[in-house]
Parts: C-alpha cells; sequence; structure tokens
C-alpha cells in the first residue's frame, strides 16, 4: 500500500481494521510521523499491533552489546515510552504481553493500541529504561572479568588457541583482552560468506575457514568458542562433536 512515512492515499484512509507493524519501530528516524500515518490508515476504533525489543528486559539474557547497540537500531522502547509515543498519537493501549521467540536473541513487546479521538501529549517517564540498561552493562562488565580469566588459565599452559565465530563479540574480545596476543593457530567461523576472507591480529593475517569445510588442526589446541549468544554457542559445540574433533573447547 505504502511506507510508513510517505503520505496516505485518500484510497486508504480509514480503510482498515488492523495494521501490523513488526520489528519496524526500532529502525525508523521518526517513529511520531510513521505512527501518524498509521492512525491515518486505521477505521475509527481500529487496531495497531506493534512488536519491538523490549528494554526492559534487556538483561535477562546473555546476548552482548554489540546485539542491542548499533546502527540499525536507532529507538528502544519499554511498555511506558511506547505508551507515551502511542497516547500522543491519538492511540489507547488495549493490552501487551512479552513474548520470547526461539529465533529471536532479544526478548519482544507485543502491544495492541486502539485508534482514539483524543490526541494530547502524554505525561509519562519511562523510569524503567535506564534501570534495565544500567543493571545490563554491569552484567557485562562481569562478564568481561569472567572472560579475562579464562583467558588467563589458557595463557598459563602457553599452547596454541583456534578462534571459532569470527563476529563482533570475537571482534570486542579481541580488542579488550589478552587474546589478540595468544598464539593463533587459525581463524573459523560458520558464516559462508566470511570463507576465505582475511582478519588481521596483531599485524599477523589470517585466512578465515568456513566451520563446514575446516581441515586438519593440532589436537592440543583450545577451540575458543566466543559469539553473541547462547543459541550460537550450541550450533557451534554440536558441528565440533560432529567432526570428532578432541580439543578443549572454552567459551567466552
Amino acid at each position: 500500500v505504502a511506507g510508513v512515512n510517505t503520505p496516505v492515499s485518500p484510497d486508504y484512509k480509514n480503510f482498515f481494521d488492523f495494521v501490523f507493524l513488526n520489528a519496524v519501530l526500532e529502525h525508523i528516524l521518526f517513529p511520531r510521523k510513521a505512527i501518524g500515518n498509521m492512525r491515518s490508515y486505521l477505521k475509527n476504533n481500529g487496531k495497531l499491533i506493534i512488536i519491538v525489543p523490549d528494554m526492559n528486559l534487556i538483561g535477562t539474557g546473555n546476548d552482548d552489546p554489540s546485539h542491542h547497540f548499533h546502527h540499525e537500531h536507532i529507538n528502544y522502547f519499554s511498555i511506558m515510552s511506547l505508551d507515551r509515543l502511542m497516547i500522543s498519537e491519538g492511540f489507547r493501549r488495549v493490552c501487551y504481553k512479552n513474548i520470547d521467540e526461539k529465533n529471536d536473541l532479544e526478548k519482544l513487546l507485543l502491544a495492541i493500541y486502539e485508534k482514539t479521538d483524543n490526541v494530547s501529549e502524554a505525561d509519562i517517564v519511562d523510569t524503567i529504561s535506564a534501570r534495565a540498561i544500567d543493571e545490563y552493562f554491569q552484567k557485562q562488565r562481569n562478564r568481561l572479568k569472567l572472560t579475562e580469566q579464562k583467558l588467563d588459565d589458557i595463557a598459563k599452559d602457553g599452547g596454541s588457541v583456534i578462534l571459532w565465530g569470527m563476529g563482533a563479540r570475537m571482534m570486542q574480545t579481541l580488542a579488550n583482552t589478552r587474546l589478540q596476543y595468544m598464539n593463533i593457530e587459525k581463524c573459523v567461523d560458520g558464516n559462508a560468506v566470511k570463507r576465505n576472507t582475511s582478519i588481521t591480529i596483531n599485524e599477523k593475517e589470517f585466512m578465515i575457514e568456513y566451520s563446514e569445510d575446516i581441515g586438519k588442526i593440532n589436537n592440543n589446541s583450545v577451540i575458543i568458542v566466543c559469539c553473541n549468544s547462547k543459541q550460537y554457542e550450541s550450533e557451534i559445540e554440536n558441528l565440533i562433536l560432529q567432526k570428532k574433533l578432541r580439543n578443549k573447547i572454552v567459551f567466552l
């Protein structure tokens, strides 16, 4: 019909009973304009169904900051900040709940709002997001300390390591810990796009091997798995077991 920020066609004004925004609002530069347009599409008492990541639950998982805070996510919502936006654009909340999708690393908020005749600024202050974010980053600082302890234990043995999972969290760990100075044997990743691409670590270049095609490795090397979620860790561990690699595995 149209985009969320494009002018609403007269043919579709007050036309729809329901509009569904799934994983949209967190990506939009001007959310009030988008919600105003969605209101124009709806009939009187029409419903707007919204799904966004819930900042109030950011600390409930083990996901890395790079998954939550990046250039694609512009806006962050709790139910309080979402209510403020929606009331200011002429909606009232009907209901909401949290949903936990197995294939999504984020805890999601699903809310249903009804179009009303009342458009007014909402006197709502989000008192929960700041606290949740502070708690999340304290948890991340504790996680980094545990990572450093694990790397210290590996370094004491003086052997080589294999880096498995060359994503954002591995890059962060290389930048902020002693990992970049350890005896790295090879780098492995399960993303086929990275196959035969290279990475420079401490002035040494490594070709990234695709995990499905991994060649011979030193059985005494420690495999260091470093990725954004427990889900990915389980997938990597299963692949290592399938390939019958007998190396010690350390999850950071």
